[in-house]
């Protein structure tokens, strides 16, 4: 029985591979401010969603599609309404998932211009390294 690598949590910087898709709205916020946002803010906490997994299913990798908002309150911009987006998803783990949205509810973004709501589908793809490592990719 072979025995999986141990895990690190110092994974290397995520590469950008696909861009979030922003959805027509009165609102808008700047693309690089989003990827900012989410390669700070939230890629640190996905890799320990991830990491987590991998202690329950050492071979889960896959892609997750998150779909939320992004709203104006003062200064700043808050996360709304995050959910898994389904077709955009094949990762079923309950506990990884509800992990992955509880993160992105948490991150802060510059706030929108203009009035409403900006609404986000950005991808994640997870894998393990050459050395077992957590990889996120977005």
């Amino acid at each position: 029985v072979a025995v999986p690598a141990p895990l690190s949590v110092a994974a290397p910087p995520p590469t950008i591979a696909v861009a979030p898709t922003i959805a027509a709205a009165e609102a808008e916020l700047d693309r690089g401010g989003i990827r900012r946002a989410v390669t700070e803010q939230f890629v640190p906490k996905a890799r320990d969603c991830y990491n987590a997994l991998l202690g329950r299913d050492p071979a889960a990798q896959g892609r997750v599609t998150l779909h939320f908002a992004v709203v104006r309150d003062g200064e700043r911009g808050v996360v709304e309404d995050c959910a898994v987006h389904e077709a955009g998803t094949d990762m079923a783990d309950t506990l990884f998932r509800g992990c992955l949205v509880d993160g992105m509810r948490t991150v802060v973004f510059e706030a929108p211009t203009g009035e409403g709501r900006v609404t986000i589908e950005y991808p994640f793809v997870f894998k393990t390294g050459a050395n077992g490592e957590a990889l996120v990719s977005q």
